[in-house]
């Protein structure tokens, strides 16, 4: 099973449970009123938990706030609170007959105004991650600060995102927001990378050069242009056969035929030029730290 980042924030009260499960022998907070976060210690039964297990229950308990991810094991179909917005995401997500487990998440911020627009949550498939756990350089070589700063920036992104493999990612919006704004925010982006590679000669002629815009052009037209609500949720899948297939209120909302379009738009998420969210950036990094050594 992959590891995931535990995220715990103030919304645990001091009044929390910790129980122990019969089914899973992980603890667990509970509450009433929301779902079970599980925190697996890997134990043993009728073994005590680690000290740093241990701790961390006793933190919990007292309701201290953690703003630092937690890389635990954690079991199946749970969920997890970004500490920043205080929304959740799921650790597992079922799309168009894939499994996807969570890698990262971190909250896009607009910096001039100091406030959270959306969550962003990358999720991959079991064969991704099974490959970068092989790889080589991956275990010999990956740390966090590669991704983030390093010189191997480009390898790394570009070998996770170019694959012959599936990965999704999750934008959970904030506070309300329109179609409009949201689109606004992706062609931006996706049309700066397009400046890069066209200035950079990635195009070998004039055709891959206009079908990338027009493919980017096709996910504008395919946006909702009218109100979103807060907490909505909008997902993206890069397939397989290299398209990018858009979901929205439980529906699909788009595909697009463009294997350039689907590594750009994840690409987008992961380079450290320009960054979306750096706080996505460095759980994700951190996060594929634990994966590769698990």
């Amino acid at each position: 099973m992959p590891v995931i980042p535990l995220l715990l924030t103030r919304s645990l009260p001091s009044r929390a449970i910790l129980r122990r499960s019969t089914t899973t022998r992980a603890f667990a907070v509970t509450r009433a009123t929301s779902p079970t976060v599980p925190l697996r210690a890997n134990l043993k039964p009728r073994k005590r938990p680690s000290l740093a297990i241990a701790s961390l229950l006793g933190l919990v308990a007292a309701g201290a706030t953690l703003t630092t991810p937690l890389l635990l094991d954690a079991a199946p179909a749970q969920i997890i609170v970004d500490p920043d917005s205080g929304l959740a995401v799921p650790t597992e997500k079922s799309l168009a007959g894939s499994q996807f487990h969570l890698v990262g998440l971190g909250v896009r911020q607009v910096t001039l105004l100091n406030f959270n627009v959306y969550v962003a949550a990358l999720y991959a498939d079991e064969a991704l991650l099974n490959a970068v756990k092989k790889a080589d350089k991956w275990r010999k070589e990956y740390t966090p600060d590669t991704l983030i700063n390093g010189s191997d920036n480009a390898f790394y992104m570009k070998d996770l995102v170019r694959r012959r493999a599936e990965l999704t990612l999750l934008i959970k919006t904030v506070r309300a927001t329109t179609g409009t704004h949201l689109r606004q925010g992706f062609t931006r982006f996706l049309n700066a990378r397009l400046a890069k590679d066209v200035k950079d000669g990635i195009f070998t002629d004039a055709d891959e050069e206009n079908a990338a815009d027009a493919a980017i052009r096709e996910l504008e037209a395919k946006f909702p242009k009218g109100a979103i609500d807060k907490e909505e949720e909008m997902w993206f899948t890069k397939t397989k056969n290299g398209e990018l297939r858009v979901e929205f209120q439980g529906r699909e909302l788009a595909i697009v035929k463009s294997q350039w379009l689907s590594e750009r738009f994840f690409e987008g998420y992961l380079a450290h030029e320009k960054p979306i969210s750096n706080k996505f950036r460095k759980n994700v990094a951190e996060s594929l730290q634990q994966i590769v050594q698990s």
